[in-house]
């Protein structure tokens, strides 16, 4: 993004719109951290809701998606010292986060220390660093 004309010459095109291929790839990239979210919840590596505020193993948690709607209660209760990866969701509600892990509406979900959720961190930040 920052050095567009090597993007033109890579695809041997005179001009490209790079706000259409921002969001061709932030739809991609959501795409990939939506699956691999579905892929952590069947790995046992999610924890939604209130469960994860009352863990007895904080140190296994190692970041927590919330919804954009969360409440402001919610967003506030999130500031854990132990928690190295936090995101607010900016295109997903409640019952859209809740419906990728098979469960009703859920404001918050933690992520447990594993492989998928390491890799969904991932997906994640660069998904968020396309703005």
């Amino acid at each position: 993004m920052k050095r567009p004309h090597l993007l033109v010459r890579a695809t041997q095109k005179e001009s490209l719109d790079l706000s259409r291929l921002r969001e061709d790839v932030r739809s991609h990239l959501q795409e990939c951290w939506e699956s691999d979210l579905q892929l952590a919840n069947r790995q046992g590596l999610i924890r939604s809701g209130h469960s994860i505020f009352e863990s007895k193993d904080p140190e296994n948690f190692i970041g927590i998606l919330i919804a954009a709607d969360a409440g402001t209660k919610i967003k506030t209760s999130t500031s854990f010292n132990f928690i190295k990866f936090k995101t607010t969701l900016s295109s997903t509600n409640k019952a859209s986060l809740g419906a990728l892990i098979g469960k009703g509406p859920r404001a918050v979900v933690g992520l447990r220390s594993g492989q998928a959720t390491r890799r969904l961190i991932g997906q994640l930040q660069r998904w968020d660093s396309l703005g």
